[in-house]
């Protein structure tokens, strides 16, 4: 409260003690951003932002505990349902707040900013699926076997659920195998690939350095690492130096997928804020590869396709739920 009451650009309108309360706050006030703890009493803060996606669709910023208790389980599940994002309490007004693509000097900054997003509604917090099989409970065989067309995609703010969409529509076959960059807090990447492993007929697992690139799998950058493709089928990982303001960076990984697959590369661009990708796109162009970007109207933030398609080298602009079309076809 003192934080974001000391800055005269914002009026804050409620303050809820309960998870009832900040629902019937928020369908009474109609404000521009919600900031809410973890620790919300009585209805928790998971099933409030339940309620308020689906009846008052609003910007939700989730302050956490640093190292707290089921962590990962509540940013995954917080963000499934709606939440643009979820950060650490901070400990004075100007702690940096690093994020989404974007640096901002403090949390309140970062307040301003998501507060301008256009969210939309989540009903009960729950993605649409699109499945080939009814049985949910078997992991897809892996083929063992190099993809003839390798995916590479981008993503940052609005970026999870624009995946579990991308990912739950695409097939496991052996005609792709998927590299991907999500910007996340420190230790989410893991969780974020066991969630969206459960939402896709395809093998999604935090990649590790060494392993080789298979069909049917989708290997996720862990936090604090660049991420490339090495020795033409191989995954690498390293402690380089934030490129872009990203470690990892998704101009590093496109510029390596354009080296290594040229012709069989394709660049995927999602929501997302910042330029980060931007440069690979031209890289996998400029290979011969193929482009796509998730148009405005179906991004959370447009600011990572928008710089991509600037740059003029963008074959396709797309919603989002045609992208795992366009991606499969492709692949053909």
């Amino acid at each position: 409260m003192a934080i974001l009451g000391a800055d005269p650009e914002i009026e804050v309108m409620g303050v809820a003690a309960t998870g009832k309360q900040a629902i019937d706050l928020v369908a009474d006030l109609r404000p521009d951003i919600i900031i809410m703890s973890e620790f919300l009493k009585g209805l928790d803060c998971l099933e409030a932002i339940k309620q308020i996606m689906a009846y008052s669709p609003t910007p939700i910023l989730v302050l956490t505990a640093p190292d707290g208790q089921h962590r990962d389980e509540t940013i995954i599940k917080a963000i499934s349902m709606g939440a643009l994002d979820v950060v650490e309490k901070p400990l004075s007004a100007t702690e940096t707040y690093q994020r989404g693509g974007f640096k901002s000097s403090s949390l309140v900054e970062a307040v301003k900013l998501l507060s301008r997003i256009k969210v939309v509604t989540h009903l009960a917090g729950k993605i649409e699926r699109n499945r080939l099989t009814n049985n949910t409970n078997e992991e897809p065989i892996p083929t063992l076997q190099k993809p003839r067309k390798l995916v590479a995609i981008a993503a940052s703010t609005g970026g999870p659920t624009a995946l579990a969409e991308v990912l739950g529509r695409l097939p496991a076959g052996p005609a792709m195998g998927l590299v991907i960059v999500q910007h996340v807090a420190e230790g989410f990447s893991a969780g974020l690939a066991d969630w969206l492993n459960k939402e896709s007929e395809l093998v999604v697992r935090e990649a590790q350095d060494g392993e080789w690139i298979e069909s049917g799998f989708a290997f996720i950058a862990p936090t604090g690492f660049q991420m490339s493709v090495k020795n033409g089928n191989q995954i690498k990982l390293e402690k380089g130096a934030p490129v872009s303001g990203h470690r990892p960076s998704a101009d590093v990984l496109f510029m390596s997928v354009a080296e290594a697959y040229k012709t069989d590369s394709i660049g995927v661009i999602l929501t997302g804020m910042g330029s980060d990708g931007a440069n690979g796109v031209v890289a996998i162009k400029r290979a011969g590869g193929r482009t796509i970007a998730q148009d405005e109207q179906s991004c959370v933030v447009f600011g990572m396709p928008q710089a991509a398609i600037q740059k003029g080298m963008v074959d396709e602009v797309v919603p989002l739920e045609s992208i795992a079309e366009r991606i499969e076809k492709l692949c053909r």
